[in-house]
């Protein structure tokens, strides 16, 4: 006999049943486990090769974006804005973070700009720049910007190793075609790097050519009207307000025509029309929820402008563009104007000498205006008491006419009186 029959001989059969569960529910228990770790496994597994996936179709590329457009803008007008810090200033998103990538780090002998890199504080970035230029003689003689390219090249680091984590290589620009028209382009000439963070910069490429054309394409920068100068920098400053506000704008115009047509149908029906009680009432509903849209959308717009009116008045600048590096002026040896500095602290110090000029001619025009007003008040001062003795003197011979005397003749006589003062003084 085994011993295993005589324990069951001798322990109750409770008791064995329960030591047999035990068992099995330790083979159950292994089996979920074992069951855990292989999803965990495949889980990891299918991160991994989708990393992989993602490296060998979105990593290291030549030509990895190219966004285009077509304006009518001026081609001078488009070298400067490239050419200074108005397109940093929409390549940044916002206008502060020009500054703070600027003065955030240190420039070398080279121009190029050493600052935080992505991911922050544990890498470092090297942002360089390359401007070329190409002029031409138009017609009438003047020289035109016809190609105008601008090339950054952002080289991050980490900060322990000096390892290149990645490096990204855009160009940005436009060519003048025939019809005199421009073509703008934004284009990744290279990356090299993980594929994730590329694809954070090719999203961002897809805002800056849209908010670009935009803005390029607005009305205010077409025209230059010197009296929109600063509705033309809010707008730099904040495009998707400014997109908001024309959506805004388009839309109540559409809710009103609507509501007019709505309206108009509404009377047609009157009181005695044979139609059905449900169609008038469904036409009321509708005429009352456009109602209630075109009055929200009136709110929306209230409620936008204060910050409209904000962001234009927390810009000041005169109402002429200040003298940059890349505005044409003559030269002793050659009409062309002299090249832009290819590098980003020659960007900087345009930028800073922009904003100098700005306050220096900001402060010239308020001088010259307190001088204006105070020259008026006093020829006014000056001149006061002999006006007013004129025509105190002009209206006391006046109210010696007889009531029957014509305004025409009252008006005769003032003038002559008024005539004959002067000349005494």
């Amino acid at each position: 006999m085994s011993l295993r029959a005589f324990a069951q001989r001798l322990l109750p059969r409770r008791v064995a049943t329960a030591v047999a569960g035990g068992g099995a529910r330790r083979s159950a228990s292994g089996g979920s486990g074992g069951l855990a770790s292989n999803k965990l496994a495949v889980g990891a597994g299918v991160v991994t090769a989708g990393c992989l996936a993602g490296q060998y179709f979105f990593g290291s590329e030549d030509n990895f974006y190219d966004h285009r457009f077509v304006t009518t803008a001026d081609p001078n007008d488009l070298a400067e804005f490239y050419g200074n810090e108005d397109f940093m200033e929409i390549f940044c998103v916002f206008p502060f973070m020009v500054d703070f990538m600027m003065r955030s780090g240190y420039f070398d002998d080279n121009g190029h700009v050493h600052t935080f890199g992505l991911p922050p504080v544990v890498s470092n970035m090297v942002v360089s720049m390359q401007f070329d230029e190409r002029e031409e003689e138009d017609a009438d003689g003047e020289t035109n910007t016809v190609c105008f390219n601008k090339k950054e090249r952002f080289k991050c680091t980490d900060s322990l190793f000096g390892f290149t984590l990645w490096e990204m290589v855009q160009n940005f620009g436009y060519t003048q075609r025939d019809d005199g028209t421009s073509e703008v382009y934004h284009y990744g000439q290279s990356w090299r790097g993980p594929f994730f963070i590329r694809l954070v910069f090719q999203t961002h490429a897809r805002y800056v050519i849209f908010a670009t054309e935009q803005h390029l394409n607005s009305t205010r920068f077409l025209s230059r009207d010197e009296e929109e100068e600063d509705a033309l920098v809010a707008q730099r400053h904040n495009i998707p307000f400014h997109l908001l506000g024309q959506f805004l704008d388009g839309l109540e115009v559409d809710v009103q025509a609507k509501l007019g047509a709505a309206a108009t149908e509404l009377a047609k029906l009157g009181p005695k029309d044979e139609r059905k009680d449900a169609e008038f009432a469904l036409l009321r509903a509708q005429v009352a929820s456009l109602e209630a849209t075109l009055k929200d959308l009136k709110a929306a717009r209230e409620a936008a402008a204060p910050q409209r009116r904000a962001t234009a008045s927390g810009v000041r600048r005169p109402l002429r563009r200040a003298t940059t590096a890349l505005e044409r002026r003559d030269t002793v040896a050659s009409n062309r104007r002299p090249k832009p500095d290819g590098s980003a602290k020659g960007l900087y110090d345009r930028m800073l000498q922009r904003r100098e000029t700005r306050a220096a001619e900001e402060a010239a025009a308020e001088a010259e205006n307190d001088a204006a007003t105070a020259a008026i008040a006093a020829a006014a001062k000056a001149r006061g008491p002999a006006l007013h003795d004129t025509i105190a003197a002009a209206l006391e011979h006046a109210e010696d006419l007889s009531p029957e005397a014509t305004d025409a003749k009252k008006r005769s006589v003032i003038q002559r009186r008024v005539t004959a003062i002067e000349e005494e003084g």
